[in-house]
């Protein structure tokens, strides 16, 4: 999932609510055990990876994320955290299982791609 630098920027993700309901002194509900796994990228490191394609105009397709994905459940005690509220588990997430392990293999070989944000600094920022 891309991160922006604000949260303003953010669609009407679960990431957005978190962080908002956080900031408003409500707890964090994570639906299921928050076992799914996401790739969260900073939207600066798309932006470079963008650049590197346009600059040795390579070929085909890349995929394009931090490489390091982590769970809902992570996530939501990074938020909760920063903020001091807790974190409420309810109800059953059919995709409580799902992971998002994206390999970035191909853009660090041919573009020389490495993120400068793992997928919990990337968040970080939205809570600066």
């Amino acid at each position: 999932s891309p991160v922006p630098r604000s949260v303003e920027e953010l669609h009407d993700t679960v990431l957005r609510r978190w962080i908002t309901t956080a900031r408003s002194g409500g707890a964090v509900v994570v639906f299921g055990r928050g076992r799914r796994q996401q790739d969260y990228v900073s939207t600066q490191d798309v932006a470079a990876a963008v650049n590197r394609v346009l600059r040795t105009n390579a070929e085909g397709v890349f995929n394009i994320a931090s490489g390091d994905p982590r769970s809902n459940a992570e996530v939501a005690a990074l938020i909760a955290g920063r903020y001091g509220v807790p974190v409420e588990f309810e109800g059953e997430d059919d995709q409580d299982s799902d992971a998002w392990n994206i390999s970035i293999e191909r853009a660090a070989r041919v573009l020389g791609f490495a993120p400068r944000l793992s997928s919990l600094d990337a968040i970080r920022t939205l809570m600066d």
